[in-house]
């Protein structure tokens, strides 16, 4: 078995965009219970300090890739109209990375600051944008090179030796609308040696007052397979004003067979694809609106036991490399950088023989 290290100034008119009702985002990608959603990728507004102001695209693999490769603190801009879900809602600017502090406002009205490394950076701006309204939006961001102390960067950069570590917005750009009410996160837990399942559903409440929300679930096959799946208890839980409540559900009894269990592809078999599940959570809230997500999961368990380790119970070999993101953000492919979300090579529709590891498919030659 192989295992891997993945794990302004100028204001743009934005291109069209507009709001569309999400109907299946898969569990491991943010925006999973939106019920609006606008793709804000494109033509931005750029201003690098100290600089003219200018454009560049997002994601477009951050601004490093896109050829700004001296600056280390700019500041990108475009307009946003928030869709109008007809109910109480909340409305998030959300990113698909940001390396690595980024401040965003609404028409000069700092929202928040967040400071992230090569994960998701996400603004509830609904106190900012009602229902309806277009705003200004700007985000200043400051590279790892604009975080310093001494001669050290203050962000984690996972590669200090690579000048190709993508900076800025990447990966993605969105404007959700979520109930005000919602599922916001669910963190499933698997035991094969106590052939139970337990998951954690996070509630939010971005209203003003406070909310009594009962959840339910339901499990079903990814792959069309047809298990006898087990029932899943109800939980009803309070949610206070402008919080998030976390509920737990389970154990519960998983009597289905050992062809249920997440397996990986060893040996080699073409065409063969793991053995997934799909989780989908309700909430309804005392106020009767709604919220629905889904999560694909494994069941499986890895663990140790002294020298060997062990996964679903079954002795297996862990075997590693040094290979991470940066070893291909180097390559020069219409800019160098943010080899994850640019390259061929990392893109499910790469074509040849692939595998698939964490959700992304890579190439069987890059391993």
């Amino acid at each position: 078995m192989t295992v891997t290290a993945l794990l302004a100034a100028a204001l743009v008119a934005p291109q069209a965009a507009s709001a569309t009702t999400v109907s299946d985002i898969n569990g491991s990608t943010a925006g999973n219970a939106a019920i609006k959603s606008v793709d804000l990728a494109g033509t931005w507004g750029f201003t690098p300090k100290g600089r003219a102001a200018t454009s560049i695209t997002v994601p477009g693999g951050g601004w490093y890739k896109q050829g700004f490769t001296d600056v280390n603190e700019a500041t990108y801009s475009r307009t946003v109209t928030v869709p109008d879900a007809g109910q109480p809602q909340s409305a998030w600017i959300e990113f698909g990375a940001v390396n690595h502090q980024a401040t965003l406002s609404v028409d000069g009205q700092v929202v928040a600051t967040q400071t992230t490394s090569f994960t998701s950076s996400n603004f509830d701006i609904s106190a900012f944008a009602a229902p309806g309204t277009t705003h200004t939006v700007r985000v200043n961001v400051k590279g790892r090179y604009a975080l310093m102390q001494g001669t050290k960067t203050l962000v984690p950069d996972a590669a200090d030796w690579s000048e190709a570590v993508p900076q800025g917005i990447y990966r993605s750009a969105f404007l959700r609308v979520y109930p005000a009410v919602y599922v916001s996160d669910t963190f499933v837990r698997t035991s094969v040696a106590d052939k139970t399942l337990t998951y954690d559903v996070s509630v939010t409440n971005t209203s003003g007052s406070s909310r009594s929300v009962t959840l339910t679930g339901a499990l079903a096959s990814d792959n069309g397979a047809s298990p006898s799946y087990p029932a899943l208890p109800s939980r009803t839980v309070t949610v206070a004003a402008h919080s998030t409540a976390k509920v737990t559900v389970g154990p519960v009894a998983w009597n289905l067979a050992s062809t249920s269990y997440w397996w990986p592809n060893v040996p080699y078999q073409a065409g063969y694809r793991a053995q997934l599940h799909r989780l989908s959570v309700h909430a309804s809230t005392d106020d009767g609106h709604t919220s629905d997500a889904t999560y694909r999961f494994g069941f499986r368990e890895s663990s140790q036991n002294g020298e060997y380790y062990y996964l679903n119970g079954v002795r297996v070999n862990f075997r590693g490399d040094s290979l991470q993101g940066a070893d291909f953000d180097r390559i020069d492919n219409g800019g160098k950088g943010d080899a994850y979300d640019t390259l061929s090579l990392f893109q499910p529709d790469c074509g040849g023989e692939v595998l698939e590891v964490a959700g992304c498919t890579e190439r069987r030659s890059s391993w």
